[in-house]
């Protein structure tokens, strides 16, 4: 889950500073943290996953256990808060259906189809851009390849040639923020309690981002799992369309409901709250945000 919902908010925040709407996740554990590789400094790069704690007794391997041909629909939605140089601006509510189906599995490689539609942006503030965006994705499908243990290979995303670069970065970061549902899994056997690091490098609208997601394991059940996370960002000063980020953080937290069994959770509850400045010519905006994500099978 994680990232879900920081798209928006670079996108809203580059809005903001340029005057426009413009579209730009117990004690039983190891003495020792246990690391599945150096850390990654790129976007690209695969994600680094530290196991924490193994939790309680029993244990097991947990792998995402879908059949080819199986189908969830979700519907996602999104309420959005900012607040540029002490000033809030109107942004608006986002929904969409997402579908996915597993076209195939290879393996440790899950082949998926994505599908987005019913895209709407609700409430004041829907300008050019986020109009633009909602209209690119709004029926879009997508290409992924998945890992049984959550990491994303490959995704792909059919859009018109004419599609401006502001937009399809938007549109690229909704759907890459939608992958980021479903929650990386460790290599170790893990037992409720138990919770692991995973460090990465993301692109979120434009922006490189190092980020650390913690989850922790809730429950486990006959494979129906209950995980709650922690995500931390740091935003890598650059240029974002017209404006130039100088500084940025974010926090997340949420849970995450699901089965290993489907790729994407039944129900996912989050909130991100996130400060970024940006540069326009000579002056420094500090725009401040939260967003609320819920996503509801249906």
């Amino acid at each position: 889950m994680a990232a879900l919902g920081c798209a928006l908010v670079l996108v809203a925040a580059t809005a903001a500073c340029t005057g426009g709407d413009e579209a730009g996740d117990d004690a039983g554990g190891p003495a020792a943290p246990v690391r599945t590789g150096p850390a990654p400094t790129a976007a690209g790069d695969p994600p680094v996953v530290e196991l924490l704690s193994a939790g309680a007794e029993p244990r097991a391997t947990l792998r995402l256990t879908p059949e080819t041909g199986a189908s969830t629909s979700t519907r996602v939605g999104l309420d959005q808060r900012l607040v540029s140089d002490g000033t809030p601006t109107t942004v608006p509510s986002l929904t969409m259906t997402v579908t996915t189906t597993v076209d195939g599995v290879d393996g440790t490689r899950l082949d998926l189809g994505q599908s987005f539609t019913d895209v709407a942006a609700g409430g004041e503030g829907s300008g050019a851009g986020t109009r633009a965006a909602v209209e690119a994705l709004d029926g879009a499908d997508g290409r992924v390849g998945l890992g049984t243990d959550g990491v994303v290979l490959s995704a792909s995303l059919g859009l018109p040639e004419d599609v401006e670069p502001a937009v399809r970065r938007t549109v690229d970061g909704l759907r890459d923020q939608v992958l980021a549902l479903t929650p990386v899994l460790p290599s170790e056997p893990v037992g409720e309690g138990a919770s692991w690091s995973v460090t990465s490098v993301v692109v979120v609208g434009g922006v490189t981002v190092d980020q650390t997601t913690t989850y922790t394991l809730d429950t486990i059940a006959d494979g129906d799992y209950v995980v709650d996370y922690v995500l931390d960002q740091e935003y890598r000063p650059g240029e974002v369309g017209r404006v130039t980020l100088t500084q940025g953080t974010a926090s997340a937290s949420g849970r995450l409901e699901g089965s290993l069994g489907s790729v994407v959770p039944r129900r996912a509850v989050g909130s991100t709250s996130s400060t970024v400045g940006y540069r326009v010519g000579g002056a420094v905006t500090l725009v401040e945000s939260s967003v609320r994500v819920e996503l509801t099978a249906s």
